[in-house]
């Protein structure tokens, strides 16, 4: 259990090189609004966690906050398009359902309620990869399908509260790749395994 939550962390970790490298050589544009959600969402988690007296756990909030904070001050340079009103809408749900998240006493309920809030940024991101695939970069939600996989098998037994976010996490980024992967294919020619796909990425000027 220990082994997986420790990939878990060095994955989660790797996920966002990529991401940012690519952003950096004008190959991927991020959602804007998207990453501002996930950004003010992992803020929220962190205060949360420092007020109920975390120590340890924060550090790993903190290294997710602040890698969604550098992705989204890249995205206001970088981003894909403009806020539309879907983006404004989207971003107020997410404010409304973070207020009932920080109110909410009941562990269960706050969790599906920070799923929900995070799912938004997710159908943003999944919405954008079926219009421009080859702005998102496929190698880091791949990883993030394997953060998922990997913080699951850390959970070790069956608790649907413990197990909830993690096989959440490995589900919208399975989700997230498998709309990319997909919808290059149908774009233009494409090679015909994941593995072609990623190498080509890499490749990529």
């Amino acid at each position: 259990e220990s082994f997986f939550g420790a990939l878990a962390v060095l994955l989660a970790l790797a996920q966002c090189l990529p991401y940012i490298y690519d952003i950096l050589r004008g190959k991927t544009q991020p959602q804007r609004a998207a990453w501002l959600i996930w950004f003010a969402l992992g803020g929220v988690l962190v205060f949360a966690q420092l007020a109920k007296g975390g120590h340890a756990s924060v550090w790993v909030s903190l290294m997710h906050m602040a890698a969604n904070f550098t992705i989204f001050l890249l995205a206001l340079k970088y981003g894909y398009g403009r806020f539309t009103k879907l983006d404004w809408g989207s971003l107020a749900f997410a404010a409304f359902g973070m207020v009932l998240w920080w109110f909410t006493k009941e562990p269960a309920i706050a969790l599906l309620i920070a799923i929900f809030v995070d799912s938004i940024g997710v159908a943003l991101v999944v919405k954008k990869a079926y219009l421009s695939p080859h702005t998102e970069t496929l190698s880091s939600w791949v990883l993030g399908a394997c953060v998922g996989l990997s913080a699951t098998l850390a959970v070790g037994a069956f608790n649907p509260i413990l197990l909830a976010y993690p096989v959440y996490v490995m589900v919208n980024s399975a989700l997230t790749a498998g709309t990319i992967i997909v919808r290059r294919r149908m774009l233009q020619p494409a090679p015909q395994t994941i593995a072609d796909e990623l190498v080509l990425e890499s490749e990529a000027v």
